[in-house]
Parts: structure tokens; C-alpha cells; sequence
């Protein structure tokens, strides 16, 4: 994008020399007295640089937008490849109904966390959502951290599972999932803003 902004600016600065000279050789040409060619050229010089500077100023704001477009549109798409996890690792669980499932698909979640918090600190305003999401979480990496050993030993008693690890429960397996809600409302705000800069 640098690359773009400073060819552009060469180019601004290419046709104001251009419209210079077109400005210099009527006046030489037109047989002007050396006092009027000097006003013509002044007059012509203010205008070109006036021209570029109001061009530049356009193209630098383009380039700005384009760029926060560009940027809001990859957090995006990264919500939505978190959001897409969390869905999966909903329904892997409640259909395998497995210790084992359910200790591989959480710390699958718990490996978004450093994801969800990149997101989090970026520059991208989307409100309390993604905050809401990221403590969600960490609650999950907290459960787990304690609880991975117990729901080993349950192999396939989903229900025993279910009231080992209810954050999980609450969190993941719910149809209610309050974790899927904020990655929902993250996600609309975002889309929302997006809209807006369109």
C-alpha cells in the first residue's frame, strides 16, 4: 500500500511540473512581456500546486479508508473462523458424547483465547462483545486447566461429563451459548461498521 501512495504522490508531483510548463511555454510563446510571464507563471504554479495538493488529499483518504476497510474486513473474517470453532466444537461434542471428544475440542477453544485477545487489542472498536467472548474463554481455559484429569476418567458418561464441567456446558454444548451470542454481536457490530464505510 506505501508503494502506491508514493507512486501516486510521484504522479501528483509529475503533473503539476507538466502543467507548469504548459503554463511556462504559453506565456513564452504568447509573446508576453517578461512581467506578465512571470504572473502568468506564478498564477499557473499556484494553481498546479493548489490542483495537487486538493488531488492528494483526495487520494490519501482513498487509500486510508481502503486500508481500515481492508483491516476491519480480515478481523472479520477471523471472528467468523472463531465463531465457525466454537459451532464446531458444540456439535462434535453433544453428537460423540465422549471424554475424549470433549478434552480435544475444548482445547482446541482454549488455543483461540491468544487469537480472540489479538483481536481484542486491535484497533477495531467492535465493543463489549468481543470482551464478553474473551472472558468466556478464559473461563473455558480455566475449567479445563482443572478439570481435564476428572473428565478423563468419565469416558462416555455425557451426563456425568456435563455437571463436571459446567462452563462448558453453559458455554459450548447450550443451545443458548452465551460465547456464541457475543462472537454473534461482535460480529454484526462489525458488519455494521463495515456497511458504513461502504
Amino acid at each position: 500500500m506505501a508503494e502506491g501512495a508514493n507512486l501516486g504522490a510521484i504522479g501528483l508531483i509529475i503533473l503539476g511540473l507538466v502543467f507548469l510548463c504548459i503554463a511556462a511555454g504559453t506565456a513564452h510563446f504568447g509573446h508576453l512581456e517578461s512581467k506578465e510571464i512571470h504572473q502568468e507563471i506564478f498564477a499557473a504554479a499556484a494553481e498546479s500546486v493548489l490542483g495537487v495538493f486538493l488531488v492528494g488529499v483526495v487520494v490519501h483518504t482513498y487509500l486510508w479508508r481502503a486500508r481500515l476497510r481492508e483491516e476491519k474486513t480480515a478481523v472479520l473474517r477471523e471472528l467468523s473462523r472463531i465463531r465457525e470453532k466454537v459451532r464446531n466444537a458444540s456439535f462434535l461434542m453433544t453428537a460423540h458424547k465422549s471424554a475424549r471428544t470433549w478434552t480435544e475440542q475444548t482445547r482446541e477453544l482454549v488455543m483461540l483465547v491468544p487469537r480472540i485477545t489479538d483481536l481484542h487489542d486491535a484497533a477495531v472498536p467492535i465493543g463489549s462483545a468481543l470482551a464478553s467472548a474473551k472472558k468466556h474463554l478464559e473461563s473455558l481455559k480455566a475449567e479445563y486447566l482443572e478439570k481435564h484429569d476428572s473428565v478423563a476418567t468419565l469416558g462416555t458418561e455425557w451426563d456425568k461429563i456435563g455437571d463436571t464441567v459446567p462452563s462448558s456446558r453453559e458455554l459450548v454444548m447450550s443451545n443458548e451459548s452465551p460465547l456464541l451470542k457475543a462472537l454473534d454481536e461482535s460480529i454484526d457490530l462489525l458488519n455494521k461498521e463495515l456497511r458504513r464505510w461502504a
